[in-house]
């Protein structure tokens, strides 16, 4: 192993200083629970000073090495997965009752873990001989794996799900260990790489584990650019990494345990279910109806206490939704600073702020349309027998949406029938009217689950403006609700979208569906907003002929 940055190396030989630890969430005592996901066991055992084998130190003083091993207690599981915590300290100072890794192996014993933290040989002056140094721990890392392995059965560990971290001084040694040793890696399926660096990057093979990295980007003790170098590396050999940067953070940014805590769980629950790619994505939209008729008002006041919760109970699941709001919702929004204020928070937290239009042709008309007063009050009159209020243009209706999302781009305008329904500043839209599967065709049977799937955007233009959409499923009923479960089931790839309404009669329909989806996506990973889906590029495009488009 060949050392590089040579100046730099000096710089890792601190001792790593304690401070308070966070609390753990508290987990409902109601809630349904997940083994490696939540806490679910309330006590730890702990069995101290197990010696995992023998070294000679650099003095030439023969040692024992010894570790702890941390399981849940009660527990009744036959082959639990494996997390080797190793400290830091320069390599010269340190040992494995380091106040923060007794914490992260505590911690991860309470979700089903089986957790160690091991001694290891360190040097009175590591500078001299870094490299010797590294050597010695690595081998000795490499000896408590190989403990555990011969020791399964006893500590009860599924041999082919270990994982090995550490912090500082103890993730060099993890990474070595993990990207440089030549030895028999098979069943190390995770590194958690604690503000570490890895020295040589010559011998790394695309068959080596998963990385999860959490640095400080103002480092200045090991170079945040080590880890980003670490992680371009992992990307170009096509080997799966997880880069958390602590915006602003030097060495040992222990204060954010939590949220160490948290990346690295999130982590580990996707390696363990097979979460990193066989999951399709997924978007839920939520039409606010215009309620554009006498009483209205209150409708919407009604609703919007049903739409606070329904967006509540996302931000737990860490899914979020696109909000489609008609102009109705605007005004009602902007009377109240407070209700201003809320939706530009629910946009803080990650939700879309889109727009609702029902046309001429809908059910319910909001009274915005590019067509004639006469004409459009003729065509509702036809449809319904009586005539909504006139209230503009679509271009008003655009001006009453900006007032609460100045950028609005997005929404569901019903212009399946009717293109003229398309207002000028939509460019992603959900209602083509065609197909986002198989053959571009039209849609025949609405109430068909499989309307929600997307497997590429669809591209058209529009009154000269280019346009994309995506289709999605309305999940209104139990029954509609549950077919949306399954169609989400079959699929392992591509887009799934959904669409519900913000009245309580729909309510218990969405939040089983979202409780069907934190049961499929634990982290809110594969969650997105209607923008995100095309802005980042999930799916292929797909031209819409335009004489199907604009016939």
């Amino acid at each position: 192993m060949k050392l590089k940055y040579g100046v730099i190396f000096s710089l890792v030989l601190i001792l790593i200083l304690s401070s308070c630890i966070p609390q753990d969430n508290e987990i409902p005592e109601d809630e349904e629970k997940t083994r490696y996901y939540d806490e679910i066991f309330s006590e730890v055992r702990v069995e101290k000073n197990i010696v995992y084998g023998e070294s000679v130190d650099y003095t030439g003083k023969r040692i024992e090495l010894k570790l702890d091993v941390y399981e849940p207690e009660g527990d009744s599981e036959d082959k639990r997965p494996l997390i080797i915590w190793i400290h830091g300290g320069g390599f010269k100072s340190g040992d494995k009752n380091n106040v923060k890794i007794v914490e992260l192996c505590k911690y991860f014993a309470k979700r089903g873990y089986v957790t160690a933290s091991i001694n290891y040989r360190l040097r009175k002056r590591p500078k001299r001989d870094l490299e010797g140094a590294i050597k010695d721990a690595v081998e000795d890392a490499r000896k408590s794996v190989d403990f555990f392995r011969e020791n399964s059965d006893r500590f009860r560990i599924d041999v082919n799900h270990i994982a090995v971290g550490g912090s500082s001084a103890g993730a060099i040694t993890s990474l070595h260990l993990a990207y440089t040793d030549d030895w028999n890696k098979e069943g190390i399926f995770a590194v958690i790489s604690l503000w570490g660096a890895l020295f040589d990057f010559d011998e790394i093979k695309q068959t080596d584990p998963t990385l999860l990295i959490i640095h400080g980007t103002e480092d200045k003790v090991v170079p945040f650019e080590m880890a980003k170098e670490l992680k371009n590396k992992l990307d170009e050999i096509g080997i799966f990494n997880e880069f958390h940067p602590i915006e602003g953070e030097g060495h040992a940014p222990w204060r954010h345990l939590k949220d160490i805590e948290t990346w690295t769980r999130d982590f580990l629950f996707k390696l363990l279910n097979n979460k990193t790619s066989h999951v399709p994505y997924y978007f839920i939209a939520i039409h606010n109806e215009p309620f554009n008729m006498p009483g209205g008002e209150k409708r919407i006041e009604e609703s919007f206490s049903v739409l606070r919760e329904m967006v509540k109970k996302a931000n737990e699941y860490n899914i979020k939704l696109t909000l489609m709001f008609s102009p109705q919702w605007a005004d009602y929004i902007v009377k109240d600073k407070e209700r201003l204020t809320e939706v530009k928070r629910w946009e803080e937290e990650g939700h879309e702020i889109a727009a609702h239009h029902h046309s001429i042709y809908h059910g319910n008309w909001d009274g915005y349309t590019n067509y004639p007063e006469d004409v459009a009050k003729k065509e509702r009159i036809k449809r319904k027998g009586f005539s909504e209020p006139y209230l503009g243009t679509l271009k008003d209706l655009i001006s009453k949406l900006k007032m609460i999302n100045p950028d609005i781009h997005s929404g569901c305008m019903n212009d399946e029938k009717d293109k003229n329904c398309l207002p000028d500043a939509i460019i992603y839209d959900t209602c083509s009217g065609f197909a986002n599967f198989g053959e571009v065709i039209r849609v025949g049977d609405a109430s068909d689950p499989k309307k929600g799937i997307n497997e590429f955007v669809l591209v058209g233009k529009v009154n000269g403006i280019k346009r994309k959409w995506l289709a999605h499923y309305q999940i209104t009923t139990r029954q509609k609700e549950k077919l949306a479960e399954d169609v989400f089931n079959s699929l392992d790839s591509g887009v799934y979208g959904v669409v519900t309404h913000s009245v309580e009669s729909q309510a218990e329909y969405f939040y089983k569906f979202l409780d069907f989806l934190h049961s499929k996506d634990k982290t809110g990973e594969y969650s997105k907003t209607l923008s995100q889906i095309i802005d980042e590029k999930i799916l292929p495009e797909r031209e819409i002929p335009d004489e199907l488009l604009n016939p």
